[in-house]
C-alpha cells in the first residue's frame, strides 16, 4: 500500500469513527429522553406527568392538569428538632375531579437522600388543594430541601366537594400557653345538603411578612348538614415561633373533604 493510500485509509477511519460516535450519541440521548419521558414521574423539568420540557408537549386534557406548585416547605420546630413538609398540588382542569399519587423526598445539603414518603391526594375540578405530611422521621436541622413528585394521576368523573361547601365561621383564635403549647380554636360550617363523616383541617402559623412557620392538623367527625363543629389545634410550644409568628395571620384550610 502506497502512502497516499495509507493517508486515504486514515482519514476514512477517523471519519467513519466521528460518524459513529455522533450516531451513538443522537441514539443515546434520544433512548435517554424516551425514558425519561415514559418514567411515570413528573421530572426533569416536565410541565405534567411524562410530558412537557424535553418530552412531547402535554395535552391540557390529560393527566398533565394535575401538577406541583413550586416551591416546597420544609417547617420545622427548632426546640424539638421536628419537621413537617407542606405544599401544593393544582388540578387545571375545570371540569373532572383529579387524584394522584406522590413521593415526597428529603434531602440533606449534599443532596443526598435522607427519607422518601409516598401518599396519595385528591383535588378538585380547577382548585389548588394543600399537601401537608406530617410523618417526617428526619430531624428538621438535618433537612435542607423538599421535592414532591407525581408517579400516578388520573382525571375522574367522580365528585370531590369543592372549596365553599365546607368553610371557616369567623377567624381562628391563637393562643400561647407559655413552654406547652399554641393553640388554634375556630369553628368549621358544613353547607353540604348530606353530613360530612370526617372533615381534616390544616392550621399555618405566619409570620408578619406572609411567611409559613409551622403546620398543624387536626380530624373533625361528623358535621351534619348545615351545621358547623368547634376545633382546637394544638403546637407543641417552641420560642422562634411564638416571637415570630402573627397571630391574626393564620390561615386555615379544609383538606378533607
Amino acid at each position: 500500500m502506497n502512502r497516499r493510500r495509507k493517508k486515504q485509509f486514515a482519514y476514512g477511519a477517523v471519519f467513519l469513527a466521528v460518524l459513529l460516535l455522533v450516531f451513538w450519541m443522537v441514539w443515546s440521548g434520544a433512548r435517554t429522553s424516551t425514558s425519561q419521558c415514559a418514567d411515570g414521574v413528573q421530572n426533569n423539568g416536565e410541565e405534567g406527568l411524562d410530558c412537557g420540557g424535553l418530552c412531547a408537549a402535554c395535552d391540557a386534557d390529560e393527566n398533565s392538569a394535575i401538577t406541583v406548585q413550586f416551591p416546597v416547605a420544609v417547617l420545622g420546630l427548632r426546640s424539638l428538632d421536628r419537621a413537617v413538609v407542606l405544599g401544593t398540588i393544582r388540578n387545571t382542569d375545570e371540569a373532572m375531579a383529579g387524584e394522584a399519587e406522590y413521593r415526597a423526598t428529603l434531602f440533606d445539603i449534599r443532596d443526598k437522600v435522607l427519607q422518601t414518603i409516598p401518599g396519595q391526594i385528591s383535588v378538585p375540578p380547577g382548585e389548588e388543594a394543600r399537601l401537608f405530611i406530617s410523618a417526617v422521621t428526619v430531624p428538621f436541622s438535618e433537612i435542607a430541601r423538599a421535592d414532591i413528585e407525581l408517579e400516578a394521576a388520573q382525571l375522574k368523573q367522580e365528585t370531590i366537594p369543592r372549596k365553599g361547601s365546607v368553610v371557616f365561621s369567623g377567624s381562628p383564635d391563637v393562643s400561647v400557653v407559655e413552654n406547652e403549647r399554641i393553640t388554634i380554636a375556630g369553628t368549621v360550617e358544613n353547607r353540604n345538603p348530606v353530613s360530612v363523616e370526617t372533615i381534616e383541617i390544616l392550621a399555618v402559623l405566619m409570620d408578619g411578612s406572609g411567611n409559613e412557620l409551622f403546620a398543624a392538623r387536626t380530624l373533625v367527625s361528623r358535621v351534619e348538614s348545615f351545621g358547623t363543629r368547634d376545633f382546637v389545634i394544638a403546637v407543641p410550644y417552641d420560642n422562634d415561633i411564638a416571637a415570630r409568628m402573627d397571630r391574626g395571620a393564620t390561615r386555615l384550610f379544609v383538606l378533607k373533604p
